[in-house]
């Protein structure tokens, strides 16, 4: 395959995560640096503003009316400033904030890396050397977490229909068919978690598990420059980032091609299988000749899809081949594969067990002809299918995964009835040139001979001089099992047809009814946050006037305190003037009544107060 030897697709840089929140912290770290510089330059002009209005105020002057509303501007333009700069460093749950980014960063900085795993697998040629086959090359893509960004929305989405292409025939199957709308659990040691209602949930990865990351259909079909390679690539992880939808594991090539180092890439759980320990390859299911799996291929790290030519099967805890080996002959937990493309048709290698991963591309098991009727009329009466739960009739939002599976399973009800038609058709083709052969034998002579009629009606010839009696026995035997298979062909293209029709109305049904519940869901939401919005904006707004009102009254009682401390002042320098004069007035009383010759009097309760 040509494909196998092309080089590795490089990364573009956008897809850089670390560069991407490094530049982020940068820019968050200029506006704040810029924010509080033009802070304090608001804080300047406010002392400068406050120092003329307390200049004016010592003067004995009023306060101006145009710094007042200046310095109100200022604070309100401070008071800005300083929340910005708190939003974009106060750490909060789920924030884009600086602290949460430069979080982030450590994490992903400080995942370790650890040597990959020292169990590869092997090749074994089979015919000819392996060595005159050139080395296949692996494929690093980037990984595009928007796939899985979902919205939680009430009504959830309108629901989208794919059309299938798989042509494969309906089979039987039994139990739930809700199975065909939910991915079939992959093997490995991965634990994985189970809800309330027992429903299957996504599994959860740990360091240092190597999984095999599958290549995303629509980037392999897409006419990108980047060429895609094989089904996937074998990756380990190395850190888990995120919880709950949010969840993305960071992985990197098990074993990247010299001298280019290993790079971290980012994926959700839908894009990585888990690959199992080598302590699992001995419990691992059997493997059935003709399987189709996806292998790693010895030598690389890309997988590709490869057919089982051998029986694998786990006995007493050891793997046995039984491809004409002797009995009892044991080999190294390998299987023997044929992949795909090869340039040599017969080239068979053997690995690993646990690098094999059943073909997971097949589409979802579709309902018996027994079980056709039963789920057709549970839909048309308004139950649920596959375990949907129903909600006044219509199945609830969300089910988008159920709604391709019915659509699925119509369009292989399609197929079938397609090709029952061409069956029927060629049958009674068939009899109808069988009857017409017959006849004609049995108007005329054939070669010579005579036509007879024997007992009950049983058309005779003789060709040759031997009656032929078991030829025409056998045409009718032929043609009785015929008209019987027609008649349950058509009994069963009747039900097909009717369970195909209450698919379509079904469908129809859902479709109308869906896309104005999603829409009428959708804008209660939207006018929802609106009407929070607005009563935040109304809160933000109050709070900023609270604060104006008390930046006002800290103002206030800092100029009646001034005026008290002055008025304190000046009635004490005044009293103090007066103690003096009282002073000096009773001096000269004494010292006139000691000329006039008269007693002198004794000093006031205020003369003694001011002498002590």
């Amino acid at each position: 395959m040509a494909a196998r030897s092309r080089p590795r697709g490089q990364l573009k840089e956008e897809f850089d995560e670390e560069r991407v929140i490094w530049n982020s912290i940068k820019t968050d770290g200029r506006r704040v640096d810029q924010l509080m510089k033009e802070s304090d330059v608001l804080q300047e002009k406010i002392s400068a503003i406050v120092a003329e209005q307390s200049a004016r105020i010592d003067r004995g002057e009023e306060t101006s009316a145009r710094l007042d509303d200046e310095l109100e501007d200022l604070l309100r333009d401070n008071i800005r400033n300083l929340n910005e700069a708190q939003t974009l460093l106060q750490p909060v749950e789920g924030g884009n904030d600086v602290h949460t980014q430069m979080t982030l960063l450590a994490a992903l900085r400080m995942s370790e890396e650890a040597p990959p795993s020292a169990s590869r697998a092997t090749s074994v040629g089979h015919g000819k050397s392996g060595r005159d086959r050139q080395g296949k090359r692996k494929l690093t893509e980037s990984i595009d977490d928007r796939d899985s960004i979902a919205a939680d929305s009430p009504g959830g989405p309108s629901p989208k229909v794919v059309i299938s292409s798989q042509k494969d025939r309906l089979v039987a199957k039994s139990g739930s068919s809700r199975a065909g709308s939910v991915p079939v659990a992959r093997e490995g040691s991965v634990k994985i978690d189970e809800d309330d209602s027992g429903k299957e949930v996504r599994p959860r990865l740990s360091p240092q598990t190597e999984v095999l990351y599958r290549n995303n259909a629509k980037n392999r079909s897409s006419s990108s420059s980047m060429s895609f390679e094989g089904e996937g690539i074998l990756c380990r992880v190395t850190s888990v980032i995120g919880e709950g939808k949010q969840r993305r594991y960071e992985i990197i090539d098990a074993d990247p091609d010299p001298p280019t180092p290993s790079v971290p890439y980012r994926a959700s759980v839908n894009h990585l299988i888990p690959i199992p320990p080598p302590s699992s390859n001995t419990t691992l299911p059997d493997l059935s000749k003709g399987k189709n799996v996806l292998a790693l291929y010895p030598g690389t790290t890309t997988f590709y899809k490869a057919e089982v030519v051998a029986v694998w099967r786990q006995i007493d805890g050891k793997v046995k081949k039984e491809d004409g080996s002797k009995e009892g002959e044991t080999v190294d937990n390998l299987v023997r594969l044929r992949f795909e493309g090869e340039d040599e048709a017969d080239r068979e290698m053997s690995v690993e067990r646990r690098y094999q991963q059943h073909n997971q591309n097949r589409p979802p098991p579709s309902p018996s002809h027994s079980q056709a009727g039963s789920i057709a009329g549970s839909q048309v009466n308004g139950g649920g299918q596959n375990g949907i739960p129903m909600v006044n009739g219509l199945p609830s939002g969300g089910q988008q995964t159920d709604m391709n599976h019915l659509w699925a399973v119509v369009q292989q009800l399609s197929q079938l009835l397609e090709e029952n038609k061409a069956q029927t058709r060629g049958i009674v083709e068939g009899v109808a040139a069988i009857q017409g052969r017959a006849a004609q034998e049995e108007g005329g002579e054939v070669g010579g001979g005579i036509n007879l009629r024997g007992g009950g009606g049983v058309a005779m010839r003789e060709v040759n001089g031997e009656i032929n009696a078991a030829t025409v026995a056998n045409l009718q035997s032929q043609l009785t099992a015929a008209q019987s298979t027609i008649a349950s062909l058509t009994s069963t293209n009747s039900s097909l047809s009717t369970l195909l029709t209450d698919y379509e109305s079904a469908l129809t049904l859902l479709l109308d009814k869906l896309r104005p519940y999603a829409y009428s869901q959708t804008s209660a939401m939207l006018a929802l946050h609106k009407y929070y919005q607005s009563l935040l904006d109304q809160e933000r707004s109050t709070s900023m006037g609270l604060r104006l009102e008390h930046a006002d009254w800290q103002a206030g009682l800092s100029r009646v305190a001034e005026n008290a401390r002055n008025a304190l002042r000046c009635q004490s320098e005044i009293e103090q003037g007066l103690r003096s004069r009282c002073k000096e007035l009773g001096e000269e009383n004494r010292v006139l009544r000691r000329m006039v010759g008269w007693e002198e009097r004794e000093s006031s309760d205020d003369e003694a107060e001011d002498k002590a």
